[in-house]
This record gives C-alpha cells, structure tokens and sequence, in this order.
C-alpha cells in the first residue's frame, strides 16, 4: 500500500491566515482545535489547494477568494496567496520512503497602461515548485497525480465524498470492490432462472427486460384504449326502438296519406278547369287588347300620311342649314391653311438669307487663307540661312509641294461653300414660288367669303318660305275599346269564362292547402319511422363490433399476463443477484451497511439503488458522529481497494468521540473554546 502523509504546512496569504505554519505529529493523529473562525477548514482547503488547486467544496481556485480580504470585502490585491508542504510518501510493499516539497503561489500581475502613470490589475498568474524547483504547471499537476489521481484522492481522504456522489457512482465502485455477481451466478437457484437464461437468444437480461417493458407498455396502452372504443361505438349507437309498435305507426300513416291523396286528387280535378278558364279568360283579354292596338296604329298610320309633306318641307329646310354649315366652314377652314402656308414660306425664305450672309462669311475667311512657311531653309542650330545646297534643294521641293497643296485645299473649300450657296440660292427660289402661289390662293379664297354666304342664305330663305306654306299638323285619333265590335263580342265571352272559374271557390283553395300540409307533416312522420326501422341493421352491426372489441382486449390481457410473467422472473433473479451483491459488498464494512435495491412508493416493485445505511438509517439522515464513524469505515474500504493513504481531515470532529482506526493520518478538526488554534 502507497502511505501519504503531510508533514507540515506553511501557509500565507490564504483566505484569513496572514502567516502560519502547521508542523504534523509524528503519530498518526494531529487536532487542530480551536474556536470558530480560527482557520481550522482554511488549513484543510490550503491542503487541497496547494495539491489540486480546490478547496472543500471542489470550487476551482478563480470560483473561491483564496486572497485575503479587507473589512469592506475588497481583496488586497497586494498580497498573493501561497502555499507550501512537505509530504512523505511510504511504499509498504518496497519499504522505500521519498519525501516531496510541493509549492503553490497566486500572483498578481500589474501593468502600466500606455498614456498612463499607475499601474493596474492584470491578471492572476499561478506559480508552481516542486522541491523548490519552478515547474510549469502541466508538470505540476503530473506530480501531483502521480501520487494519487483526484477522484482516488478524494475518495480516501474525505469522510465525506463518497456518500454523497450519485447512487450509480457508488454502485459502481462497490461492484469493483466485491466483484460483479452475474446472472448465471444465481442461475441454479430457481428453475425458471435457468429457463430465462437459455431464452435470451444472445440478447443481455437489460435488454430482454427493456423489450418485455416495451412490449408490456404497449399492451397497457392497447387496453386502455378498448374502453373507449366500447365507449365511442355506444355512443354512435342508435337508441333501439320497439320494432312492432313502428311497423302498426307506419301502416297507419300510409292510410291517412292514401285518403288524403284521393280528396286531393278530386279538388286538383276542380282547380285544372278553373285554370283552364282563367288560361282562356287571358287569351280573350289579349285578343281584346289586339284589336285596339291594331285600330290605334291604323289611326297614327292615317294622321302620318297626311302630315309627310310637312315634315319633307322641315327635312329639307334642316339639309339646306347643314350644308351651307359645312360649306361655309370647309371655306374658312381653307383660307386658314393658305396664311399658314405663306408663314411657313416667309420662315424658309428668312433663313435662306441668314444661311446666305453665314455662307458669305465662310467664304471671305477662307480665302483670305495664305500659305505661311518661310521659302529659304534656316538652320536650327546657327538661326542663319543654311549653306548646304542639298538640304536647300531638298527644302525647296518640300515648300512647292506643301504650297501646291494647301492652294489645292483651299480651292476645294471654297468650291464647297460655292455649292452650299447655290444650293441656297434655288431653296430660296422655291420658297419665293409657293410663296407667290399661297398669296395667290388665298387672295381667290377669300373673294369667295361674300358671295357664297349670300347663296346660302338665299337657299334657307327660299326652304323656310315652303315650310311655312304648308298646312299645320294633323292629330291622330284616340282609339277606345268600347267603340270596335270586335273587342264588344271578345268581352261578352270573358264575361262568361269569368262565371265559371268563380265556381272553384276560395274555401275549396284553403282545403286543399291544408289537406297538403296534412299530408306533408304526415310524410315526414312516416319517413322519420322508416329511418328508425332502417337502424336496425346498424343497431346489430354496433353489437357484433362491441363484442369484437371485448374479445381483443381479452386477447390483450392474456399476452400482457404473459410478459408480466416474465418481467416478474426477471426482477426475482435481480433481487436474488442484488441480496448477493450486498451480502458481498457489506463483508467489506464494519459500521456500514449498502442496500442495493429499495421498492418504490407507488407499486411496491423493487427499482435498483445504492443507499448507504448507519444502524439502519440513511447517511443523509444520520447525526454528523454517525456521518463520520461511516465515512471513515468506507474510506478504510476504499483505501484497501485502491491500496493507498493519504492525510484524511476530519471536520467536526468534536462531535463523535468514537475512536475508529483509520488507514493512515488523521488530522483532526475541532472546535474549542481556546481563542487561539491549537495543534497538538
């Protein structure tokens, strides 16, 4: 077995110590007591923090103030927290003994910024040594887990840990330490083990156990579902009548519209012949309003023909006006288009003279043009005529051809301007000939004005004088019934049609109003019993899927008893694999007991656990003296387990005074009344 045991401790800056160094008993034990807030659980979280950078609670050193404090609650951001330890570590096995200085500083790092004077907080920034050594911190931290890892640590050093991590944690540990106990374990206790074993198929128990609960969660739904179809095809299920009384209310109904069919048909004998006359009486009417029609419009046909002569005198008066309007106006309109053409003609002819005078100028300037380059050739760099005969010669040729062709250009330009000017000259022209015609025209049009309006007025005169020597109009007679012969005769036989139709009385009418409405409130009684009679087969047909349904959900029961059955096989061979298990686990413990199963508070079935018990009441539960004589039997457990010790501090301790022998040292945390701490 690996044996840790701390030696001593020097802590400063940490939390509410300013300095204090703690040097260990050379037994086993060390109590550090005295009064609360004296700095006892500081010495235990420096411990902690010096190793693993956590304090009790497992609070990584940024989440708890290591620093000191001021009255305020401000850091004192001067003061960095440091820690150092002295640990020695037995192998019992070899016999070899190594003792390790280990190291741990929290510094505050400060910087200036730029444009500024003071400096500021940065950052915190660990520091960490190892026999005095500065190591980075990866290293550190291999040490410190080379000695034990954090988990094995906290296991074995505090009462505590273990109790409180989660059941499954605990199971799993405990399982480690007594070994797993296995279904073909517990297989030849009972028989119907042994068959649910050989039944798995290669399938695990958990599985087997998961897809019964499947199985058996969807019979439950199924089932539970069956009521409520039984439920839902009632409720669509028609009321069922007394089938003879409906058959006797039908026959009788079928009677009562049979007689009232045969009174109907006998008023409807009545009422075709009145309309039959009425029908007549119409047509008669009609004929008596077509005779009157025709002699009216025999009268206007009369009153027309001798009134056309007239109205031919006022037609012929309204043509003349219309078309001495439109002559008149076609005249006018023609003069105004002669003085828009001679506008037109004055503009084209004024720009054609601007266009002559713009020519003109073109041409002055082009041919007071000349030919600038110096004749003789002078040199460049001397600024004197040149002596060299071939470059004179040379030169003269190149001036007589630039002279031949700027005279050549400027002849062709003034040819151009020449041809622009004649041009002109021939628009000008045709301007000054439409010019003269549209004078022409229109001094021709306007002589027209007076002696055409005088013929025209002259034509309407000589229409009105005809239309007022015609006769005035003549009115057409008024035509009355009474005096055609025709509609006399037709109103003697309307008056006779009338007297029979009056035979088929209002009174008859009304009965036979109400002998319909009889039969039609006795219709729908009679189609209100043949529908209940018609739900007869969908009465029976409810019965047949009722009973269809009850033998489904029996059929459901049946094969959810079956996998119960076997859920139950394999919950009594969990029981009987967890009561080994425990029987197992609890041979490691002397205070302790670990129960690995619990039944549930609502139906009794067993549900896997881990609880620790102390005389049979749960840690949880327990008196802090019961917490600790059980936490110290679980670490002696542990440290057989994982064949290691390490410094287990005991907090409260002043709450038990029972002495239970620990695997390695023991430090003590008690509270006293002595003001000042006190290790001994």
């Amino acid at each position: 077995m690996k044996r840790i045991k701390l030696q001593n401790i020097d802590i400063r800056s940490f939390k509410g110590i300013a300095q204090r160094r703690v040097d260990f008993a050379e037994g086993d034990t060390t109590t550090i007591s005295g009064d609360n807030a004296t700095g006892k659980t500081t010495i235990m979280d420096a411990f902690l923090w010096l190793l693993w950078g956590v304090n009790a609670q497992d609070s990584q050193t940024p989440n708890f103030g290591i620093r000191p404090c001021n009255a305020d609650g401000s850091q004192r951001m001067e003061e960095n927290p440091e820690v150092a330890g002295t640990i020695e570590v037995t192998d019992d096995q070899s016999g070899e003994v190594t003792t390790m200085t280990l190291k741990r500083k929290w510094t505050a790092v400060w910087r200036v910024k730029r444009g500024e004077k003071e400096k500021t907080f940065a950052k915190n920034q660990g520091e960490y040594y190892v026999n005095d050594v500065p190591v980075k911190e990866s290293e550190y931290r291999a040490k410190v887990e080379g000695l034990l890892t954090l988990d094995v640590f906290k296991s074995v050093t505090n009462p505590y840990y273990f109790p409180r991590l989660p059941w499954q944690d605990k199971r799993q540990i405990l399982l480690a330490i007594s070994g797993d106990v296995t279904y073909g374990d517990i297989s030849q206790q009972r028989e119907e083990f042994a068959r649910l074993l050989d039944s798995l198929a290669g399938t695990t128990v958990e599985e087997r156990r998961k897809e019964l609960a499947a199985k058996c969660a969807k019979y439950t739904k199924d089932i539970e579902e069956k009521p409520i179809q039984i439920e839902e095809v009632k409720r669509n299920t028609p009321i069922e009548p007394d089938y003879a009384a409906l058959e006797r209310e039908k026959a009788e109904a079928e009677a009562e519209i049979a007689d009232i069919e045969a009174l109907l048909y006998d008023y409807t004998a009545q009422a075709d012949r009145a309309k039959a006359k009425t029908e007549e009486m119409v047509k008669l009417m009609q004929k008596q309003g077509n005779a009157v029609a025709k002699a009216q419009e025999q009268a206007y046909a009369a009153a027309k023909a001798a009134n056309q002569a007239r109205n031919d005198a006022e037609e012929a008066l309204a043509q003349t006006k219309r078309d001495r309007d439109r002559a008149m106006a076609k005249l006018r309109y023609d003069i105004e288009q002669e003085k828009t053409k001679i506008e037109q003609d004055k503009r084209r002819m004024a720009k054609c003279d601007a266009d002559r005078e713009q020519l003109l100028r073109e041409f002055d300037e082009a041919d007071a043009q000349a030919f600038t380059k110096g004749e003789s050739l002078t040199c460049p760099i001397y600024h004197r005529p040149c002596q060299d005969a071939g470059a004179c010669a040379k030169y003269a040729e190149d001036w007589q051809e630039a002279r031949n062709q700027f005279n050549e250009g400027k002849i062709r330009k003034l040819d151009a301007i020449e041809a622009r000017g004649q041009s002109n000259n021939q628009l000008k022209a045709e301007a000054e000939k439409a010019l003269e015609a549209s004078q022409a025209k229109l001094a021709e049009l306007q002589a027209k004005v007076e002696p055409d309006t005088q013929r025209w007025e002259e034509a309407v005169a000589e229409a009105q004088a005809k239309l007022d020597a015609m006769p005035p109009l003549a009115e057409a007679q008024q035509i009355r019934g009474e005096d055609l012969p025709q509609w006399r005769e037709l109103e003697e036989e309307i008056k006779a049609a009338r007297e029979e139709m009056n035979q088929w009385t209002a009174e008859k009418h009304l009965n036979a109003e109400a002998e319909r409405d009889k039969k039609k409130s006795i219709t729908a009684r009679l189609d209100e019993v043949k529908r209940k009679l018609g739900n007869r087969q969908i009465i029976e047909a409810m019965k047949s899927r009722i009973k269809e349904i009850e033998r489904e959900q029996e059929t459901l029961l049946e094969a959810r008893a079956k996998v119960q059955q076997e859920l139950m096989v394999i919950d009594e061979m969990e029981k009987s694999r967890m009561a080994e298990v425990e029987r197992r686990v609890n041979g490691h413990f002397k205070y302790v007991r670990f129960q690995m199963s619990e039944p549930t508070l609502t139906t009794g079935e067993e549900k896997p656990c881990c609880n620790c018990l102390v005389d049979g009441v749960k840690w949880e539960d327990a008196n802090t003296a019961s917490k600790i004589t059980a936490g110290i039997d679980i670490i002696n457990a542990l440290s057989r387990h994982y064949q290691a010790c390490a410094p287990i501090f005991i907090d409260n301790a002043e709450c038990t005074n029972q002495e239970i022998e620990a695997p390695g040292q023991t430090i003590l945390l008690k509270v006293s009344k002595e003001p000042e701490l006190t290790v001994r």
